[in-house]
């Protein structure tokens, strides 16, 4: 939460600050990213004609591992996007699960006095003892 307060620090002077090593196969500055959309979508009328905004994809990740967002009617809405030469589609998905198992722990503690924090070692015990 302590980065909300330079969040208006333009990227250029934070890699100038930063001097990472340069690297045209990765970002230098990071290689995950989180998006949280919750603002409504943008839609438009005028002159009879709808305009909403609607996703294009080029089929490349843009950084490492990408997770995004929103908020909607029904509640969250989101997607993952990664680099498939780093993360097996198996990997993803269990990481997928498990961001799930914590947003519906999140919600429940919200519920009740008593968090389950082991919830996702009840599923995947071995798994998590190999990694």
């Amino acid at each position: 939460m302590a980065a909300y307060a330079h969040q208006d620090l333009p990227y250029e002077r934070l890699v100038e600050e930063l001097k990472p090593a340069r690297d045209t196969s990765y970002n230098s500055v990071f290689q995950v990213m989180f998006i949280f959309q919750n603002t409504p979508p943008l839609v438009s009328t005028t002159s009879g004609l709808t305009l909403s905004p609607f996703e294009v994809h080029n089929g490349t990740a843009k950084v490492d591992l990408t997770l995004n967002l929103s908020e909607n009617r029904e509640g969250l809405g989101g997607w993952i996007e990664y680099a498939t030469d780093l993360f097996k589609a198996e990997t993803m998905a269990r990481l997928r699960g498990h961001f799930q198992t914590l947003l519906r722990e999140l919600s429940r503690i919200r519920r009740s006095a008593s968090p389950d924090c082991n919830a996702h070692r009840r599923r995947e015990p071995a798994i998590l003892r190999v990694e």
